[in-house]
């Protein structure tokens, strides 16, 4: 291994964060040593939250297949994981989470007996 393998993994992930952000001073990426492998902590500016992680999780993902491949690649294993920033909130103060569920107002009627009249006839 060359002397550049142990910050391949920062510089690579800095690379496509600090393109795909809006703030890109703001990234921070820290990196810890275990017996799991390496550990990328990212933390991004609260507004580009929403950027990292994509629609249903799927530039996170993304993100996190790219660097299992760099430490494969350097005979790592790279885990990442996106912190959620100072001072965010899921929802706004003033603001619920919404439900997909419908509410009705008026309960449904029970079924009429017309039931019995066929089965008479």
């Amino acid at each position: 291994m060359n002397s550049q393998t142990p910050t391949v993994d920062i510089e690579v992930l800095k690379n496509i964060l600090t393109n795909l952000v809006t703030v890109p001073e703001s990234v921070e990426i820290t990196r810890d040593v275990d017996e799991l492998g390496v550990q990328l902590s990212v933390k991004v500016n609260a507004v580009d939250m929403g950027l990292v992680i994509g629609r249903n999780g799927g530039m996170a993902k993304a993100i996190k297949t790219v660097m299992t491949a760099i430490g494969m690649a350097h005979k790592m294993r790279i885990r990442v994981q996106i912190l959620e920033p100072d001072g965010s909130t899921k929802f706004g103060e003033d603001e619920q989470p919404q439900s997909n569920a419908r509410s009705f107002s008026k309960p449904t009627p029970p079924p009429t007996s017309d039931f019995d009249e066929f089965a008479l006839n």
